[in-house]
């Protein structure tokens, strides 16, 4: 199992330290580059919404990166703030021309569409948000 975690201040200006985690993490793990670029999208699209959209807390924002064979793990945790569950939030108006749709959305449905599985937890203050995502067999780690 390769790992990496970070804890980071709730603000745009720690999406470098967040995007040298998810780097650091995808080399160790030995990603592919499809992979290293999917998890860097939904990386920064829910820190950012951590960022933007939290309410209350500590000002913190840990993320935990797993790897085991055949999953990827991403686990957000947005300390002591008020409920916003990601999950309940409407798709994307991808059937209405562009300039009818509502602001916002595409990102969350490009992690919705990245996931196999997201989830959305709020437990003992914190919101914790997970995704996962199958690692083609092609991309499990190889030992040489």
């Amino acid at each position: 199992m390769k790992a990496a975690q970070g804890r980071f201040a709730r603000e745009l200006s720690s999406l470098d330290g967040v995007f040298r985690l998810v780097n650091s993490f995808a080399a160790d793990a030995h990603l592919d580059s499809v992979m290293e670029a999917e998890l860097a999208v939904a990386t920064e699209e829910l820190f950012v919404n951590a960022v933007r959209h939290s309410r209350g807390g500590d000002g913190t924002v840990d993320i935990y990166l797993s790897s085991e064979t055949g999953w990827l793990e991403l686990r957000l945790i947005d300390h002591q703030v008020e409920p916003f569950d990601i999950t309940a939030s409407p798709p994307a108006e991808l059937d209405l021309p562009i300039e009818q749709r509502r602001s916002g959305g595409m990102g969350l449905h490009l992690v919705r569409q990245f996931a196999d599985k997201l989830s959305y937890q709020h437990e003992n203050g914190d919101s914790v948000i997970t995704f996962r995502r199958r690692i083609p067999d092609h991309d499990v780690h190889r030992t040489i």
